[in-house]
């Protein structure tokens, strides 16, 4: 539920639609959400390559974009389509103050075609704050329908709880992402956390990351509102967090 493209100017430049699908078949992995830091620049072009593949070897993509708040808050921001992706992506961006990438600090943010081409960069900085509350931008994301996920939730580098150091009133979310550290224990030094579903994600940003941990889902077609079905553990779906031994 958490991997970068190449736009994301923390990844890899090989993390490009042929590679990211490549990688996701190989650790059995049917179902992906692709992300980048308050963008969707790529999201066509993830959607075009998850089509091209034969129906027998499909991994599934969710479109979106991991959004940050004026706080330093990260939130996962997942839909069914490119349209949708690029709505949320642009109510960021209209946020986000006009700051030039530095791409020998920061690293190169590619805009890609299905067959992984370079036709393009994006010169603003997308790895910075938007003028967004994490509140806003969870109240965005769930009005429009998205599934909506504290990324690495207890980390201290941009996690809700890390953050914050408490979860703030009112909070909506659709689940919590634990991040590729090991098991997690609902609620574990946080209580409050116990009021969310969780699942693991890689936050992939190289291909040998996707599949380090992963979700099992049980649903009856890849899709946002499945998924929002089985966190609940309704109409029979459901969920179970896994991590490799």
């Amino acid at each position: 539920m958490h991997v970068h493209t190449a736009l994301s100017p923390c990844a890899s430049e090989t993390m490009v639609p042929p590679t990211i699908l490549a990688a996701a078949r190989a650790r059995r992995i049917d179902l992906i959400g692709a992300v980048d830091h308050n963008a969707a620049g790529n999201a066509r072009a993830m959607m075009e390559a998850m089509q091209r593949q034969s129906a027998g070897e499909r991994v599934h993509v969710l479109p979106g974009v991991e959004a940050e708040s004026s706080e330093g808050v990260h939130t996962v921001c997942l839909c069914d389509s490119a349209e949708e992706a690029e709505r949320m992506a642009a109510l960021l961006q209209s946020s986000l103050a006009e700051l030039a990438n530095r791409p020998e600090v920061f690293g190169e943010q590619s805009l890609v075609d299905a067959d992984g081409r370079t036709v393009g960069r994006e010169t603003r900085l997308l790895l910075q704050a938007t003028r967004m509350s994490f509140r806003d931008i969870s109240g965005h994301s769930l009005a429009w329908g998205l599934l909506t996920i504290a990324a690495h939730a207890t980390r201290r580098s941009h996690g809700l709880l890390g953050v914050l150091g408490f979860v703030p009133d009112g909070t909506q979310l659709d689940a919590l992402e634990a991040g590729p550290l090991g098991p997690w224990r609902p609620g574990g030094d946080h209580p409050d956390l116990a009021r969310w579903p969780a699942i693991h994600s890689s936050d992939a940003h190289r291909a040998e990351d996707i599949g380090e941990v992963w979700t099992d889902f049980w649903l009856a077609e890849p899709s946002v509102a499945e998924i929002k079905l089985a966190l609940h553990g309704e109409a029979g779906r459901r969920v179970q967090p896994c991590v490799a031994t």
